[in-house]
């Protein structure tokens, strides 16, 4: 339901019904995802052409990102921090 909008659109519906008084009446009340529909379809959705460049985008530097943290964990591997632990 949310493809099309920003990260800023999401933090910003996500502020707006998640008022101070809301996050009080919580535990009263759960909340709901149809409080969330009104102030979605205020917002206009990104034009497919920013999406698609969003997406391609992500596609092009996520998984470099993704490969470097799963060589540091590598790295950080407990056999590793007990080898500098006994150095």
């Amino acid at each position: 339901m949310l493809a099309g909008y920003s990260r800023q659109m999401i933090a910003d519906i996500v502020a707006e019904v998640m008022t101070t008084e809301r996050v009080l009446t919580l535990r009263q009340h759960p909340l709901d995802p149809v409080e969330f529909v009104p102030v979605i379809l205020k917002y206009p959705k990104q034009n497919p052409q920013q999406f698609e460049q969003y997406y391609k985008w992500y596609n092009k530097y996520v998984p470099i990102g993704v490969r470097k943290v799963l060589e540091m964990e590598t790295k950080q591997t407990p056999k590793n921090i007990n080898n500098e632990k006994k150095k």
